[in-house]
């Protein structure tokens, strides 16, 4: 029989392998895409973004992720659990900074939680919060994706605009079932513990499911929220020379977006890239100029959890420090 401190050890190693395996996918999709790309016409075409257009990029992406913070918060709320704005801000921060060191967004959603766990406990409610807030961000790319397909002017097959919307309906309904499974599972045929989570889930769910106005107001701002960052990377995609009609962004990028989420790559790089090239590519636009367009956005990503990262610490600082003078005092 193991021992926990060999369980721990073999946990640990897996979890080094899949790391190393993601870094290993994205790095190697980068290596190949720079063997056909020239490096220097890449770093000319990152050179055309204008300073401030960046520095305006960056600062609308940073107030987009206030908006899903406080979205996030609202749905969380839904659920049966209140958390303060700034509780919720500084949750999603940490959330952002996380998935520069995790493989995936997915570790950035647990961080999140954690925070707010830490803080107001009812794990199960902020769970099926966190969890709705990703579906509702998941659908919103899938719709707009959809029906961008449906405005693109230039040659794309009928078929192709099928299948989005054949995926789009499965996507939908295997949320439906998902919700009718978890209301009308009997809880008594699991063990006594997972009963029990199930049930908190439950009823975390009922508390959402019976405030449809408020769940229809969150889906909304994932539409608002998802489709201001397609604008943010079509004004990057301008500065660098790409110049497509609107609804190709709307189309491609929705589903470059979407595959990167597979748990294959450090939190989608490399892949989001290569997708996004692919895409645009029968339509005339230059593999340079799309990685170039795609490592732009790429810079804007990493530098929002840089900056989301010493936010957090900061202020975890400054509640320390008055914490520790307010016992200083009372002493």
């Amino acid at each position: 029989m193991r021992q926990p401190s060999q369980k721990k050890k073999s946990g640990k190693l897996k979890k080094l392998l899949i790391v190393f395996f993601r870094a290993s996918v994205s790095f190697g999709i980068l290596y190949a895409l720079f063997y056909f790309i020239p490096f220097k016409d890449f770093l000319q075409a990152i050179k055309l973004i204008p300073v401030n257009t960046w520095g305006i990029v960056l600062a609308c992406f940073a107030t987009g992720h206030i908006i899903s913070a406080l979205k996030w918060r609202l749905v969380v709320r839904a659920s049966g659990v209140k958390i303060p704005c700034g509780t919720a801000i500084r949750a999603h921060a940490a959330g952002l900074f996380a998935n520069l060191c995790l493989p995936s967004i997915i570790g950035g959603d647990v961080i999140r939680a954690g925070m707010a766990v830490k803080k107001k406990g009812k794990l199960e409610a902020i769970t099926v919060g966190s969890l709705m807030d990703r579906i509702n961000d998941t659908i919103a790319l899938i719709l707009i994706a959809c029906i961008a397909s449906l405005f693109i002017t230039k040659n794309i097959s009928a078929e192709i605009k099928l299948a989005f919307i054949i995926i789009a309906g499965f996507v939908c309904i295997s949320v439906i079932f998902g919700i009718i499974c978890i209301k009308f599972v009997p809880t008594e045929k699991f063990p006594k513990f997972l009963g029990n989570i199930i049930t908190k889930i439950k009823h975390s769910l009922n508390s959402l499911l019976s405030r449809p106005l408020i769940a229809f107001f969150a889906f909304s701002l994932s539409l608002a929220v998802q489709s201001g960052f397609i604008f943010l990377n079509i004004k990057l995609a301008e500065a660098i020379g790409i110049n497509i009609e609107n609804a190709l962004w709307f189309w491609a990028w929705p589903l470059a977006k979407l595959i990167a989420l597979a748990p294959v790559s450090l939190g989608g790089l490399g892949v989001r890239e290569a997708v996004l090239a692919g895409l645009l590519s029968p339509f005339g636009v230059e593999t340079t100029l799309s990685v170039s367009q795609g490592l732009s956005w790429q810079s804007i990503l990493i530098a929002t959890g840089l900056i989301s990262g010493l936010l957090v610490l900061i202020t975890m600082r400054r509640k320390k420090q008055t914490k520790n003078i307010s016992q200083g005092i009372n002493k």
